[in-house]
């Protein structure tokens, strides 16, 4: 299988629980369900995890893809959407188990908290391909809403799960480079890179 297969789950976010590589199988989605509402000035996920993003200023805001991928046979439904300036993005996926499998879990992720909450988290960063593209719905739908992936991206993704295993919340601060090369993304880089996700991502717990 291809190297660019592995990428995919930067993008599309593909729930593995032993972490290995993953195959996806869309299915066309009616539309049925809708896990993320923009409301003035933040971007709310408003199925079983309620976290709201602040709209950082000067973000644009993307529409919404709902879709229905299966990952390793299970079905899911995924809500996306993000914000994003000329070089970063903000990306928020709200997603569920239509099975209600309790298969989610990130266990062998490192932990980390973002504005006080805790979340399990891993960092990447992916050249991006025509190969890629084509391959990556989430990432090619934001890239068709106007921001610009090329020629590469460092990612940083926060996942949070519900105790059931059934639902999550994903996002996924990222920062367009030139290259993935050790001199490109070097200490220095990931230090400045931290300073500002802090200073623009901003979530808040929401009540139900």
């Amino acid at each position: 299988m291809r190297t660019y297969r592995i990428l995919i789950f930067i993008i599309i976010l593909i729930a593995c629980v032993s972490g290995r590589e993953t195959q996806a199988q869309e299915k066309l989605s009616t539309s049925k369900f809708q896990y993320l509402q923009f409301k003035e000035n933040s971007l709310n996920s408003v199925h079983a995890i309620w976290l709201a993003l602040d709209i950082p200023d000067g973000f644009k805001r993307t529409g919404f893809l709902n879709h229905s991928p299966v990952f390793h046979e299970h079905p899911f439904n995924v809500s996306t959407a993000a914000v994003y300036d000329s070089m970063s993005i903000i990306m928020v996926h709200a997603e569920a188990l239509s099975d209600s499998s309790g298969y989610l879990n990130y266990s062998y992720m490192e932990t980390a908290t973002l504005n006080e909450i805790a979340f399990y988290t891993k960092e990447n960063c992916v050249e991006i391909t025509e190969a890629l593209l084509s391959d990556a719905r989430d990432l090619q739908f934001f890239q068709n809403e106007g921001f610009d992936f090329y020629p590469a991206v460092y990612l940083k993704q926060y996942f949070k799960t519900t105790d059931d295993g059934n639902a999550e919340f994903v996002l996924s601060y990222g920062e367009r480079v030139c290259d993935c090369s050790e001199t490109t993304i070097n200490e220095a880089f990931k230090q400045q890179f931290m300073r500002r996700l802090t200073n623009t991502v901003n979530l808040t717990e929401q009540k139900k």
